[in-house]
């Protein structure tokens, strides 16, 4: 896990809850140490995308995101996507991936 990782934390929370039979909180920080770890996992997986595709350039500054949260509390998933453009020619649409 990362320094920002949050994970271990969840989970030692998660044992106490069940060391004092509080099943739904257990579960409650059990959750949180996934969403947590899927956020990791998603910052992992966008750093992975490339730089450039075909002349367009990843903008850094806004556009990127990654979704785990909300599709943990649907069921699991997430989304991952950056945003890519021209950056002299405004005019160009974006490009993203997903």
């Amino acid at each position: 896990m990362t320094a920002q990782s949050q994970a271990e934390t969840f989970i030692k929370e998660a044992q106490a809850y069940l060391a004092q039979g509080d099943y739904k909180q257990a579960q409650l920080s059990l959750q949180d140490a996934i969403n947590d770890i899927n956020n990791v996992l998603a910052q992992q997986i966008s750093q992975s995308f490339p730089a450039e595709i075909n002349g367009l350039k990843a903008n850094e500054d806004n556009g990127n995101s990654t979704n785990t949260a909300i599709m943990g509390a649907m069921g699991g998933g997430m989304t991952i996507s950056k945003i890519y453009q021209h950056l002299t020619k405004k005019k160009i649409p974006r490009r993203s991936i997903s």
